[in-house]
């Protein structure tokens, strides 16, 4: 059975036309993308003006990491992705596209089993499968709220998806 978005492969670059493999080192991503636009830490590399999953204008920030038993001596490997949506391309605030975005991935990925439309916790959604996991959220208060999405390859870091769920209100 194809996955979506070919996201069992890694993450698929429309714009570029590149896969992006999972645990590829950032040499490789530098390689099929170019140099990234910034760096936010050792481990992040920015990728901006790209569209993945369907279309999704996104600033692309890729993380290269060991998972827990690796050693020093071992490169940094792409396991997830973070996106963020370019809210002026799509011509929205960051509740819509939250809300574009959902209704858009739910088309291909199925209806989120792990979600919610705010109250408590922030607005999420997630879909996991198999090989990858999905997120989507949207973080802040108005009118510094941010809509931002993970893609993740398994198995996670662990502790690390946890901790992105616990993003809620103050």
């Amino acid at each position: 059975m194809d996955q979506p978005y070919r996201l069992d492969q890694g993450i698929y670059i429309e714009s570029a036309n590149v896969l992006l493999p999972w645990l590829c080192v950032s040499g490789t991503a530098r390689m099929h993308l170019g140099l990234e636009n910034y760096r936010t830490d050792k481990r992040t590399l920015v990728w901006e003006g790209h569209r993945i999953l369907g279309g999704i204008p996104v600033g692309l920030h890729c993380k290269f990491v060991r998972l827990e038993h690796e050693g020093e001596g071992e490169p940094r490997r792409l396991r997830y992705a973070q996106f963020f949506p370019d809210i002026k391309q799509l011509g929205v605030d960051a509740q819509q596209a939250f809300a574009l975005i959902k209704q858009h991935l739910s088309r291909q990925l199925g209806t989120p089993p792990v979600s919610s439309n705010g109250g408590v916790l922030y607005p999420f959604a997630e879909w996991e499968w198999d090989k990858f996991v999905v997120t989507l959220k949207l973080t802040g208060r108005e009118p510094n709220q941010v809509c931002m999405g993970e893609l993740w390859k398994k198995p996670i870091p662990r502790g690390v998806l946890e901790f992105t769920r616990m993003d809620s209100p103050e």
